[in-house]
């Protein structure tokens, strides 16, 4: 089976389940990870947010300047203690 490289424009719930093979995170378990149980700002540390570590609007364009979506985990100065990835963005 081919895996998709590219994060979803439009998923419904029961779709991203299906995606994922079983359940999402709760609220407050993305919450803990992305955090790193409180001790973080963002995923990565406190580092101010930059195109370096989150796919984001740059310079009036989203996509960090290419207007396009990245493939998934393209930013691994992003990802959080425990090494996930694309846990912040708009």
């Amino acid at each position: 089976m081919r895996r998709l490289c590219a994060l979803a424009m439009v998923l419904t719930f029961v779709g991203a389940m299906l995606h994922a093979g079983g359940r999402l995170p709760t609220e407050k378990e993305w919450e803990a990870e992305a955090s790193n149980n409180g001790s973080r700002k963002y995923p990565w540390g406190d580092e101010k947010v930059s195109c370096e570590r989150a796919v984001m609007r740059e310079e009036g364009v989203d996509g960090c300047g290419r207007d396009l979506t990245w493939p998934v985990c393209s930013k691994t100065l992003g990802n959080s203690v425990s090494g996930l990835c694309d846990m912040s963005g708009p």
